[in-house]
């Protein structure tokens, strides 16, 4: 019986395989490219410009050594040695990478978790109670990759504050503020820039970025670095409900795991006036410093600057209320009143352990990236 020796190329793993009355006809490029196309992403721009996603292509290659045929017919020659004349391995290697490397442009979400701690301020201590808990908040960004330098269009997702209690002068009771999913859904908060670098495009490659300055509800010339201002002059109504800053409501319903016990509304002074709403500004300066785990998933640690005004400086996690609305659609608060809630309200400080997780996600929206990062 007629004997046909056939070559079976896959990647660098090309071998000769001797067939009985059988013909030629197999052949593997070992290779799959799976590309997203992308689209507008349209979150997260007030002044009217779009998020891009710039259709980034992602490149899974099933090969040996380092090596990726060509997907041709015969991938070696009579040496051995791979051909790789007609191949696509992917993007080219920054400078000083051996082999395949990752492209780590594209659209990526992230989640930041920042334990933090804070006391009571000045005379109005009387209202809150010391305590500890967890900022958590939500990214999405496209990134575009130059060499070893970043820089992201991001534009922020979600923010969750701990809840605050108050102290034995008003009987104990929880607060909580909220942040509208719909503030970041709608594109209301304008994108800020993140600018980075990376060390290589291996798929543990660090990464870290610059100091970056996010403001909402305000306009602060600086921000990354000027000192936070002791009351708002150029505050901005970003989520166009006709007050200043942006609109958080205060939480309402049962509170998880305490038998019964309920959130109560915000008080506005010591004679029972409560708001169900604070209308705020904040700026916030982070620093992120990590490192990749393959070409789709990078984590690491945050850092929160302390800012210098005069002689004492700041953790750069700051807010204001500006204003607030009463309880049963009694109109906004009086200045006296808004000044007592930023009175009241709690000073962060950072603890240790902050830290990212971003995940490559094309296409996606702030709905998909506070799904995908819970």
């Amino acid at each position: 019986m007629p004997m046909t020796t056939c070559r079976v190329g896959f990647g660098a793993l090309a071998a000769s395989v001797v067939l009985t009355g059988a013909g030629c006809g197999l052949g593997l490029g070992g290779e799959l490219a799976m590309t997203d196309d992308g689209g507008t992403n349209s979150a997260g721009n007030l002044t009217g410009g779009d998020g891009d996603d710039s259709g980034a292509t992602v490149s899974v290659h099933h090969d040996a050594g380092g090596a990726s045929s060509g997907g041709g017919t015969d991938p070696t020659d009579d040496s051995g040695a791979v051909d790789d004349a007609g191949g696509d391995d992917g993007p080219a290697p920054l400078p000083g990478d051996s082999g395949s490397g990752c492209n780590y442009s594209g659209t990526w979400g992230t989640k930041i978790t920042i334990p933090v701690n804070w006391v009571p301020q000045g005379i109005m201590s009387v209202i809150l109670a010391p305590g500890t808990g967890v900022i958590e908040q939500w990214i999405m960004s496209t990134r575009v990759v130059n060499g070893k330098a970043t820089t992201d269009t991001a534009s922020v997702c979600g923010i969750v504050l701990p809840d605050f209690s108050g102290t034995g002068f008003v009987g104990g009771e929880t607060y909580g503020v909220r942040f509208p999913d719909t503030l970041f859904d709608n594109p209301y908060i304008p994108p800020f820039a993140m600018a980075g670098t990376l060390s290589n495009s291996t798929p543990n490659a660090a990464f870290n970025t610059s100091a970056t300055a996010v403001l909402i509800g305000l306009k602060l010339p600086g921000a990354a670095t000027a000192p936070w201002p002791a009351t708002i002059t150029t505050e901005v109504d970003m989520d166009m409900d006709m007050e200043p800053g942006v609109t958080a409501k205060a939480a309402t319903g049962l509170i998880a795991g305490r038998d019964g016990a309920a959130y109560q509304n915000i008080p506005v002074g010591i004679d029972g006036s409560r708001a169900s709403q604070v209308y705020v500004a904040i700026r916030q300066v982070t620093a992120l410093s990590g490192g990749a785990s393959d070409c789709d998933h990078i984590s690491g640690t945050v850092a929160i600057p302390k800012i210098q005004s005069g002689s004492t400086s700041k953790y750069a996690i700051d807010s204001h209320v500006i204003g607030c609305g009463l309880t049963g659609g009694a109109g906004d608060c009086s200045a006296s009143q808004a000044g007592f809630v930023d009175g009241t309200q709690p000073v962060f400080s950072p603890t240790p352990g902050a830290t990212f997780t971003s995940v490559r996600m094309p296409g996606a929206t702030c709905a998909a990236v506070r799904q995908a990062l819970p």
